[in-house]
């Protein structure tokens, strides 16, 4: 007969509050939003503003440092004609214990040749088009 004393009983977590969750997700938003941009941070490009993508990742990483930014669907990067290249994504994030989705899609005009006719023997750099659209997508989200 086995010592009663001696066996280990399974150990368990006690349930979180989803109020104190809840509130704790509330409040972080909140902080998150009141955060202004630094100018350094917020570039020009003819009338738009914008931040770099590099930026976004930064403070993506320090708010919700085991973010994903994921393909969506089968075929995430898509051809509109000649001339639009889209890129669709999803941004993973996990925010205090619940994990939250944010799709997006993107889109980048393809750059020819200048005064060339748009084939694909024209084409520029299309890799470069394929990175822009996933950049706006990842921004977006």
């Amino acid at each position: 007969m086995k010592d009663k004393s001696l066996q280990s009983k399974p150990k368990t977590l006690a349930p979180i509050s989803e109020d104190i969750n809840k509130d704790q997700m509330r409040k972080g938003r909140r902080i998150r939003s009141e955060v202004k941009t630094p100018k350094s941070q917020v570039k020009t490009r003819g009338q738009f503003d914008y931040v770099e993508e590099g930026y976004m990742r930064h403070k993506l990483s320090e708010h919700f440092p085991d973010w994903s930014w994921l393909p969506s669907g089968d075929n995430p990067v898509q051809f509109l004609g000649s001339e639009w290249v889209i890129v669709s994504g999803s941004l993973v994030i996990n925010d205090n214990g619940v994990q939250r989705h944010f799709f997006s899609p993107g889109s980048a005009r393809i750059m020819f040749k200048k005064n060339a006719p748009h084939i694909a023997e024209n084409v520029v750099d299309i890799d470069n088009n394929v990175a822009a659209a996933n950049s706006f997508a990842f921004k977006r989200a």
